[in-house]
């Protein structure tokens, strides 16, 4: 008898390898702006009707996600997408195979998935507790509060993290490094010993500083976030205070760069037409057009700082906000002689239905303006 060998046929199971980028709701907040903490789960539905999970995943900052499956041992399975806001519950999902076909196997971009659904806290400003939105009406309402300002006013500008900024590497330097010293010479001894200026007194100082700055980085214990340029201006200047002449510097740059035409009123009167004409734009000519970033210099300039900055399509609304809000306030001092009082948060405690306050990553500058 014959015996022969009878070759073995091996299916491999097929997976998916999904990945995207999943953004909300077109709307005043951004025609992109992405869903930044979201969790997706990949299901797989059988031709029996049984649902099976699969695999789950998180997605970061800027809305990307990757997701990836075991192998799916049903063939013509439904494989579905499910998509949930980590902070309202909300749900959404997305049909990704229907079931007339084997699921492809390797890696598919899907792109962007539009969540049908509005941001948590939409929110851009507040002015003495009344919400703005959009920057059409924030700077309307600034517009029109200068005109009459009523004090004590309080303004508070909120914006989600876009990220984070990259701590400074700090190399950790050897214990017991000693600088040298001269002690003394001809006889004579210094009360206060001269550094020598040798290659490894040189390396022995650097060593010194950077436990200095490795020390001071270790104090903050959590990340600092990206702040738009218009943020990071408003906290320039409440750090060293607005200027008697930063309103009418304002006023030249503005108009210098081409956003206003014309010849300035007066710095008032000036300052309440830019911030209606500011009102006039939309959230598509913040994110298509050049406004932003010309806004954006003409306020560098005016304030005498310089540093590099690209707008970002996903913060425009927050950056026109901060800048309407910097533009008003120059006008109170011209107008008023005010001195704004402001302070940076970079976590807000946002009230949960369980009545429990959540800590998010949120920008909010809180400003206090009295006479």
């Amino acid at each position: 008898m014959v015996q022969t060998n009878t070759p073995t046929i091996q299916i491999v199971a097929p997976t998916i390898d999904v990945s995207g980028k999943v953004i909300y709701q077109p709307g005043p907040w951004g025609s992109k702006y992405p869903a930044r903490k979201i969790s997706v789960t990949l299901t797989m539905t059988d031709p029996m009707g049984v649902s099976t999970f699969l695999s789950n995943s998180l997605g970061n900052d800027n809305g990307e996600f990757k997701i990836a499956s075991p192998f799916i041992q049903s063939a013509f399975a439904r494989i579905t997408l499910e998509i949930t806001d980590d902070f309202t519950g909300e749900k959404d999902s997305l049909l990704l195979y229907p079931g007339l076909v084997g699921p492809n196997s390797g890696h598919q971009k899907i792109g962007e998935v539009v969540f049908p659904f509005k941001p948590e806290h939409p929110e851009l400003a507040w002015i003495n507790s009344a919400s703005f939105t959009d920057t059409k009406s924030l700077a309307k309402k600034l517009s029109s509060l200068l005109g009459s300002p009523s004090y004590p006013l309080s303004i508070d500008l909120l914006s989600e993290w876009r990220g984070t900024v990259p701590r400074i590497p700090v190399e950790d330097p050897t214990a017991g490094d000693v600088l040298s010293r001269i002690t003394g010479a001809n006889g004579h001894t210094f009360k206060q010993p001269l550094p020598l200026k040798t290659p490894a007194d040189v390396l022995a100082q650097n060593r010194a500083n950077a436990r200095i700055l490795k020390a001071s980085s270790q104090r903050f214990e959590r990340p600092v976030p990206i702040l738009t340029p218009a943020q990071k201006l408003l906290r320039m200047l409440a750090w060293s205070d607005f200027a008697k002449d930063l309103p009418d510097r304002i006023v030249k740059e503005i108009y210098g760069h081409g956003i206003m035409s014309g010849k300035p009123p007066g710095t008032v009167a000036s300052i309440s037409a830019i911030l209606e004409r500011l009102s006039q734009v939309t959230i598509q000519d913040l994110e298509t057009g050049t406004l932003l970033k010309r806004l954006g210099v003409a306020l560098q300039r005016a304030a005498k700082n310089s540093f590099h900055f690209e707008t970002v399509m996903e913060e425009a609304a927050a950056d026109m906000a901060s800048a309407c809000v910097l533009i008003f306030l120059a006008g109170l001092v011209a107008k008023d002689h005010v001195r704004p009082k402001t302070t940076f948060n970079y976590w807000y405690n946002f009230p949960a239905a369980n009545g429990i306050t959540e800590n998010r990553p949120y920008v909010r500058a809180s400003i206090t303006i009295t006479k």
